[in-house]
């Protein structure tokens, strides 16, 4: 996703009740930093690149899965809340039927944290789900398992 700098840690971990995906932050865009600084909070999907994955169908994909009302967001979410793996794009179409606007966040926010969803993570930014190269970039307990912090 990106979003304005400031609006989330980098490479933060956060869970899209709308998508039922965990998504990391990873780039800025214009847009999420101008409507930041005016009090709005604004993320973009990503989910590919222009030259090599679809060109304006990717462009037009993520701006559909980008939505115009407000939806909830998860910080610190619990590690085994449900995903949909399905592709978002996929041979050329976007799946907007892989989008639940109507969710409610309150099912997803107990038992958070994002060591597991025990809460007990006491490094933020290098917790479960964080990107990692060696076992020096996790907190607490956690290693670097795949380019990512987690528990065996």
């Amino acid at each position: 996703m990106a979003t304005a700098p400031g609006e989330y840690n980098k490479c933060e971990v956060v869970y899209l009740p709308y998508l039922k995906k965990y998504v990391r932050f990873e780039d800025v865009c214009a847009q999420c930093t101008s409507d930041w600084s005016g009090g709005l909070a604004h993320i973009d999907m990503w989910i590919g690149s222009t030259t090599s994955n679809g060109g304006q169908n990717v462009v037009n994909c993520e701006n559909s899965l980008t939505p115009d009302q407000g939806q909830a967001v998860i910080r610190n979410p619990a590690s085994d809340l449900p995903v949909n793996s399905a592709e978002l794009f996929l041979s050329g179409r976007c799946h907007t039927e892989n989008v639940y606007k109507n969710q409610d966040p309150s099912q997803f926010c107990s038992g958070g944290g994002d060591n597991g969803g025990d809460g007990s993570c006491s490094w933020p930014g290098h917790c479960a789900g964080a990107s990692c190269s060696d076992v020096n970039d996790c907190s607490d307990d956690l290693i670097c398992l795949s380019g990512s912090c987690g528990s065996q």
